[in-house]
């Protein structure tokens, strides 16, 4: 089940049944949802993954494409295991679709549901950069991987979480990008570095959401803490931060 809301008074404006996923869900599973507004603003995106904690290798996930007016179920397309995230690109005309059980990347046209493309990295998060070139992916072991849509190459960064990144994110400018994982950490990334450039840690347990605000100063965390945590990415609005003394007295 669906339910959409109006924003301004948050009261739902629509409950969408959604088909039950075509495989039988064992005792230890249970199937979430993702859904994501397309650019047309009438119909959107909704990823149904099969998630479990005891290990059970993951199962291909079902994008579905709904029409927000009416409720229908217009398309669906079976996607890689365990893929949850989507990432529009700036036009809204394609979605990534990251998959952990596949380590691919499917690039999907929005509308039609049709495979374009097919990417050889994969994991749980990914991010878009913000001009659309450059892909980011969490990996189950805790790093990042980026890699040039024009080009193909890929880059692995350094090891900096100690588990599997849950989600990702690119500053407006494309110069950071800060990834939560599940052993409740947040890391800011170095993007031409490939260097780990802050750590904030708070939170305990995992952190499965992370937004950027539009000026790219502050980071908003929530996680199974019950807590949202905003934290300072600029650096200049902390009571404790560094700065360069002059020249000592007396030279």
């Amino acid at each position: 089940m669906l339910d959409l809301l109006d924003t301004r008074t948050l009261e739902r404006r629509r409950r969408v049944p959604l088909p039950p996923f075509p495989e039988d869900i064992q005792p230890d599973e249970f199937v979430v949802l993702n859904p994501l507004f397309v650019a047309d603003g009438r119909h959107l995106l909704a990823a149904q993954a099969v998630l479990s904690d005891t290990g059970r290798p993951p199962r291909r996930s079902v994008m579905l494409r709904i029409d927000a007016e009416t409720g229908s179920v217009e398309g669906t397309l079976r996607v890689g295991r365990g893929a949850f995230d989507m990432l529009p690109t700036p036009d809204g005309r394609r979605v990534f679709v990251p998959s952990p059980g596949d380590d691919t990347t499917v690039e999907i046209d929005a509308t039609s549901l049709r495979v374009v493309r097919r990417h050889g990295i994969g994991g749980f998060a990914g991010a878009l950069s913000p001009d659309g070139s450059t892909l980011a992916v969490g990996t189950t072991e805790g790093t990042v991987r980026l890699l040039d849509l024009r080009s193909g190459d890929v880059r692995s960064f350094g090891r900096g979480h100690g588990a599997e990144i849950l989600d990702m994110n690119f500053t407006p400018d494309g110069r950071t990008v800060v990834s939560s994982a599940r052993d409740g950490g947040v890391i800011a990334w170095n993007v031409s570095r490939g260097e780990v450039s802050e750590r904030f840690s708070a939170h305990v347990g995992p952190v499965w959401a992370l937004g950027i605000a539009p000026d790219g100063r502050t980071v908003y965390t929530a996680g199974n803490d019950g807590r949202l945590i905003l934290w300072d990415l600029s650096g200049d609005r902390r009571l404790a931060r560094s700065f360069v003394l002059g020249r000592p007295f007396g030279e």
